[in-house]
């Protein structure tokens, strides 16, 4: 009987542990997750520690598997990017499983001026039923979701966000001055002899050149560059000496700056391009070439010389090797060529023709030149001596008589009628991002006047006061 009794409860407990079974805890997997980091990293491709417009932040994106079932179809979401249903093109991401990519942004102006970017990516999988899972990435850990953010020098400079005008100032007397027009319309006149204890720049502030973090000013009858800080407009260095003679106009092509000099206006074969270390301000060699050189252009490895003739006349550019220092080719144009800029596929030469007080008048032409050769010479007429060559997209645009003509680079004749709401008579002339900017020098004793045209519907949509006869525009 005993023995019975010990079976039955035997039975009895195996009854109440089967029944109980449903009722004990059970292992599940490890919930599927994805988790994002994103950092980022500024290529300074010209090593000045400073962001320049064109410049890449380079994004790289780490992402990992935190559960224990593989995800597939991985895509990242990243408006800074542009970047929708983006595919990380991985076929699938393993439990545990840690992966990177690196993608570029390429900096805008607007990027600049707002001292720091941010953005927040997302990506996002698949898991094998069918599930979707995703995370808003962090730029420091997987266990948060917050922003990457790239901040910028918050101040550089009093002169960080505007654009500058050289005055040439009076001739043969004072000194050229420097006016900066903030982007929030304050004007600033004569900021070199502010900034720098009251010394003056020289006579005859002829043009500016920005590169990088500096500004190069040439001083012609002072035969001197000086060198500034872009930003605070403190000089750095002044080059000057036997090589820097009667200077006009300064090309970089990257450490080095090529400046065109007249040398002896009255003689005719002493011109040259003097070559500048731009690391160490010096001079490193001289390359003569033909009469009266002036604004030049930059193509490559390739600089184009125009050659206006000085106080004479002449009608070549030269082009010149920047790997060699050396005059590779001269090509022939109208007579006295003021302008020079470069299209998609062609240089377009405006040549102003010798005016009436030249021994001989000639016609202007507006040259086209392909593959160093002339393929286009369109005539103006007899008395007609256009000037300021500037280009916005397509189009053409070009001073005459106190007004401004629009022309298209697919143009095979010249246009009759000028643009009456732009007209004015313009010392210097240039377009930039949609706007036609133009420099009146009045009675070229007092101050002048720079006037801003929106070219999309040419209406005036700014007018400041500048120095003494304004010649130069720097961005």
């Amino acid at each position: 009987m005993k023995k019975l009794i010990t079976i039955l409860w035997f039975a009895i407990i195996l009854i109440s542990l089967n029944s109980c079974k449903d009722d004990l805890p059970i292992d599940e997997p490890t919930e599927s997750k994805i988790a994002l980091i994103c950092t980022a990293s500024l290529n300074d491709t010209n090593g000045d520690e400073l962001a320049q417009v064109d410049e890449a932040i380079t994004y790289t994106y780490t992402f990992k598997n935190l559960g224990d079932e593989k995800i597939t179809n991985l895509k990242l979401n990243d408006e800074r990017l542009g970047l929708t249903d983006y595919n990380v093109n991985l076929n699938q991401l393993l439990p545990l499983a840690e992966v990177s990519i690196s993608l570029d942004y390429t900096l805008t102006q607007d990027d600049l001026l707002a001292d720091n970017i941010s953005n927040q990516t997302t990506i996002s999988g698949t898991l094998p039923n069918g599930t979707m899972v995703s995370d808003k990435s962090d730029n420091a850990t997987y266990d948060a979701d917050g922003l990457t953010i790239v901040n910028f020098s918050p101040f550089l400079g009093d002169y960080e966000y505007g654009y500058f005008v050289a005055n040439q100032g009076p001739f043969n007397t004072g000194t050229g001055t420097i006016t900066f027009i903030g982007n929030d319309g304050e004007v600033a006149q004569n900021i070199y002899q502010t900034v720098n204890n009251n010394e003056t720049l020289g006579n005859i502030a002829q043009s500016m050149t920005i590169n990088n973090h500096k500004a190069y000013i040439v001083i012609n009858n002072s035969h001197k560059v000086v060198v500034v800080n872009r930003y605070t407009f403190e000089k750095e260095a002044v080059i000057e000496g036997d090589a820097i003679n009667n200077p006009r106009y300064m090309a970089v092509v990257g450490d080095k700056g090529y400046v065109s000099n007249w040398g002896n206006p009255n003689d005719t074969t002493d011109d040259f391009i003097t070559v500048i270390n731009l690391i160490t301000n010096e001079v490193v060699s001289t390359i003569p070439v033909g009469e009266g050189p002036e604004k030049m252009l930059i193509d490559n490895d390739k600089i184009y010389v125009t050659l206006q003739g000085g106080y004479h006349f002449n009608n070549k550019i030269e082009v010149i090797d920047t790997t060699s220092d050396t005059i590779i080719s001269t090509i022939t144009v109208g007579d006295v060529p003021n302008s020079i800029l470069k299209t998609d596929n062609a240089i377009w030469v405006l040549c102003g023709g010798a005016p009436s007080y030249a021994p001989t008048e000639t016609i202007a032409q507006l040259v086209k030149i392909e593959n160093d050769e002339v393929s286009l010479s369109l005539d103006f007429q007899a008395t007609e001596h256009p000037n300021l060559l500037s280009r916005n997209g397509s189009d053409l645009y070009y001073t005459l008589n106190g007004s401004v003509y629009k022309t298209t680079t697919s143009t095979t004749s010249l246009p009759t009628d000028a643009l009456t709401d732009l007209a004015g008579f313009y010392y210097y002339m240039t377009v930039k991002d949609g706007k036609l900017y133009t420099l009146n020098a009045g009675d070229f004793a007092s101050e002048g006047t720079l006037k801003v045209f929106d070219l999309s519907n040419n209406t005036e949509i700014e007018s400041f006061n500048t120095g003494i006869i304004p010649g130069d525009i720097a961005f």
